[in-house]
């Protein structure tokens, strides 16, 4: 049985608080691995299993206070130090950086990579790598990608054995794709100000520039059917995001829209399935390359048709039989408004996509994201 240790960085919490995707994959695995116990897995987040005083709280002010000025004194970033001493004082058979950003793991990496070796060191890209961090990749040996598309990106900027490369699909969590009754979509809509007869287009994502949510909005705001609205469900990153100028930005756009634009704020994650459950669609507009997304397993085991960019590695989670996949070329608010246009008029062709979703999502299963896991672990030797 392989020794494996998960690193979040300091900014996540395990078990999952806010619904980010990283957090929910690494709780998921934790979860299945409290079950089946086919790895001895140890996790370590920020004030869970890392646990930091008062004093470590005020060093590592000292810390970013001396960063800003170019001196690093490592010892000072207390979480990170401290998981660097657990890492040495254990025999892992393998240390995995559960994404975040690697710039920020500089010092930690080069140190730990010096200590325990390079080929024991996992890297978990759940989006590209920029040309920036090639300083901190250096430091892994292996790597597991959400999509064929980040290992490419990954072999273009860093080319690594192919054997030293896997790719591992997200997942989403059944419990959480629950029926809703008549009565509770009713109550939900009416609070929402949604009429049973609306036709609802749903987003579900960060309020940031890269998630195309600015286009859809606009693509919205050209369709003239009164009864066709759009519920964001979201916020800039998680619970007690700030505003940022992109959000507010958003919020000024839907002037004379509030009617058919709702903004809830953040959701839960955990009572996001309510909402699937009163949508008619589901659209990800990402205008970046979009490394893989939680939402549209999501959305597919919900039932929901699908509207979607061809970015990144969506095109491995999606078909032709569950989404309608588009353009995100300078034509995307065209795109993704006749697309809106074009399940709202075929209700046929909507429940035939909603069903092959349902089946699609079978192959994104937590039981299936465990099982891959502790494959790769088996697979690779250190």
């Amino acid at each position: 049985m392989k020794k494996v240790c998960m690193i979040l960085p300091g900014f996540m919490k395990y078990p999952n608080k806010s619904g980010c995707a990283v957090e929910t994959l690494v709780t998921i695995m934790g979860e299945k691995n409290d079950e089946l116990k086919k790895v001895d897995l140890e996790i370590l987040s920020k004030n869970e299993t890392i646990k930091l005083n008062k004093m470590d709280e005020f060093l590592f002010v000292l810390y970013r206070m001396l960063k800003k000025l170019k001196i690093n004194c490592f010892y000072l970033d207390r979480y990170y130090y401290k998981v660097l001493k657990k890492v040495l004082k254990e025999n892992y058979d393998y240390v995995i950086f559960e994404g975040g950003d690697p710039k920020k793991y500089e010092m930690l990496c080069q140190r730990m990579s010096q200590k325990i070796g390079k080929e024991k060191m996992i890297f978990h890209l759940h989006q590209g790598i920029e040309a920036g961090d090639k300083k901190t990749i250096e430091t892994f040996g292996k790597f597991i990608g959400i999509s064929n598309f980040i290992i490419n990106d990954l072999q273009k900027k860093k080319p690594t054995e192919d054997k030293n490369v896997k790719v591992l699909r997200n997942c989403a969590i059944e419990t959480q794709i629950k029926s809703v009754s008549w009565e509770e979509k009713n109550s939900l809509r009416k609070k929402l100000n949604i009429s049973k007869d609306d036709f609802v287009v749903l987003f579900v994502g960060r309020l940031v520039e890269e998630k195309g949510i600015y286009e859809l909005i606009e693509a919205m705001k050209m369709i003239s059917q009164k009864n066709i609205k759009l519920l964001i469900l979201g916020s800039t990153f998680a619970e007690n995001s700030e505003e940022t100028e992109f959000s507010k930005k958003l919020k000024g756009s839907i002037q004379n829209f509030e009617e058919r634009i709702i903004f809830t704020g953040y959701i839960p994650h955990d009572a996001i399935y309510q909402y699937y459950q009163i949508a008619n669609i589901q659209v990800i507009p990402s205008i970046w390359e979009e490394p893989g997304s939680l939402t549209a397993i999501e959305a597919m085991a919900s039932g929901l048709p699908i509207i979607a960019t061809k970015s990144g590695g969506m095109v491995e989670y999606l078909n032709e039989q569950c989404a309608k996949m588009i353009e995100k070329d300078n034509k995307i608010i065209e795109n993704l408004r006749d697309a809106i246009l074009e399940l709202y008029q075929e209700k046929e062709k909507c429940e035939k996509m909603g069903k092959s979703g349902i089946e699609r999502s079978k192959n994104f299963t937590t039981q299936r994201y465990y099982n891959d896991f502790v494959k790769i672990m088996e697979e690779w030797e250190n």
